[in-house]
């Protein structure tokens, strides 16, 4: 026998690129899934900050909220409501406001029990109030399609079934 005979290795380079291949997909995998993970945290986020800048567009009109609550000045009777220009301007705007929830809806960007939960109380108050519904809803109707389609899909949701506005009579 020879005592000087060395083992020798023969390089398999199909199982190597087997190898690094399926490591290289691994870690490509790895990088999708973090990359999905950090797009679902960044439409998150954003979605966050969009229903916040809402929220903070909506109070500038809780004057007109307070006027239309239960015991509110627009609520005494039911011959109550918006007396001036002003008053009928800014409720308007306000609907408006409140009107762009349904595009939101629609782009699915709100889901309606959201809405039903945190806006229900303040459309059911602008649409159940005789004399706003009758000048801006019934007579004006044709303005107010989004709004009106709005109240027909909150109709069939929880909070805003339950809701209930009552005006004393004169």
């Amino acid at each position: 026998m020879n005592s000087n005979k060395r083992k020798t290795w023969k390089i398999n380079w199909n199982v190597i690129t087997t190898l690094l291949s399926s490591i290289g997909l691994i870690l490509a995998a790895s990088g999708l899934f973090y990359t999905a993970k950090q797009i679902e945290l960044s439409r998150k986020i954003a979605k966050s900050e969009f229903l916040r800048e809402f929220y903070i567009s909506i109070q500038d009109y809780n004057e007109i909220q307070i006027k239309l609550a239960e015991h509110g000045e627009w609520r005494q009777t039911n011959v109550s409501g918006p007396e001036n220009e002003k008053d009928w301007f800014l409720l308007q705007r306000y609907m408006g406001l409140l009107e762009q929830v349904d595009n939101w809806y629609i782009d699915g960007i709100m889901e309606i029990k959201y809405i039903d939960n945190s806006y229900s109380h303040r459309i059911k108050a602008i649409y159940t109030h005789p004399i706003i519904r009758e000048r801006l809803l019934v007579k004006e109707s044709y303005r107010w399609q989004q709004f009106l389609h709005l109240i027909d899909i909150l109709k069939k949701e929880p909070t805003f079934s339950k809701l209930e506005y009552t005006y004393p009579t004169e």
